[in-house]
């Protein structure tokens, strides 16, 4: 049912929810994002050796406090399209509310690392180039780390559910999408024309002006302003 599962903030697994990962997530072409330390405690011990086999990939860590800066690698990987420089939210919040130098060190954190020769790098740390976020592409199932805090961003997020398969509703970080399937909410980001896909086919008007926008269909395009919001109707 789910082509694209993301895990968030899973640090602790305990054996059965390991297993229940290994017999029903990974199969079926279905895509797994891991973020930073998911799975690292376990009942028995705290370790790397515990996100290697969740994840399929070799990762290392240092127990000391280290940056969280990740640069997006050149690459043409598809899951690499359009990848923004900087990765991760971490590095950002050092300079969020102060310009100062020297930075505060306040969000550094343990530091995660890919250390897997069969894997394809999509970031790499910019002190040392460890691979910060990194893929690997199984028979049946494809397996992405961001080991970054707050690393995992709208163009990842949306390259990976296009390849395993999943609804994309439009382009990332360009329009703010929410719809059910009578309802949609649109928030532009940016000026210009977009493309919206719809969970199905339906006919599409414009709320506030009553202007039918599409006709049975599960795609239509609108043009906005920046920071202009529409709501439309499905029926």
């Amino acid at each position: 049912q789910y082509k694209t599962v993301v895990f968030v903030n899973v640090y602790y697994l305990n054996e059965s929810e390991r297993a229940f990962i290994n017999r029903e997530l990974k199969n079926n072409n279905r895509t797994l994002i891991w973020h930073y330390a998911e799975g690292y405690l376990s009942d028995k011990n705290f370790s790397t050796a515990n996100i290697s086999e969740l994840t399929g990939m070799k990762i290392e860590t240092d127990l000391s406090l280290a940056r969280q800066r990740a640069i997006a690698v050149s690459s043409n990987d598809p899951l690499a399209k359009n990848l923004l420089p900087l990765q991760g939210m971490g590095d950002i919040f050092r300079t969020f509310f102060n310009l100062d130098t020297p930075q505060p060190t306040i969000y550094d954190a343990q530091r995660f690392w890919v250390d897997d020769a069969q894997a394809t790098p999509l970031a790499k740390y910019s002190e040392d180039g460890k691979t910060a976020i990194a893929a690997r592409r199984f028979p049946n199932w494809t397996s992405i780390y961001v080991a970054p805090l707050g690393g995992l961003s709208a163009e990842l997020l949306n390259n990976a559910a296009r390849e395993s398969g999943a609804f994309v509703a439009s382009e990332p970080n360009k329009i703010s999408v929410d719809m059910n399937n009578r309802f949609v909410s649109l928030n532009a980001l940016q000026g210009g024309d977009f493309q919206i896909h719809l969970l199905q086919k339906a006919n599409v008007t414009d709320v506030d002006s009553g202007k039918v926008l599409a006709t049975i269909a599960d795609t239509f395009n609108i043009q906005m302003e920046a920071q202009e919001s529409r709501w439309l109707r499905l029926e």
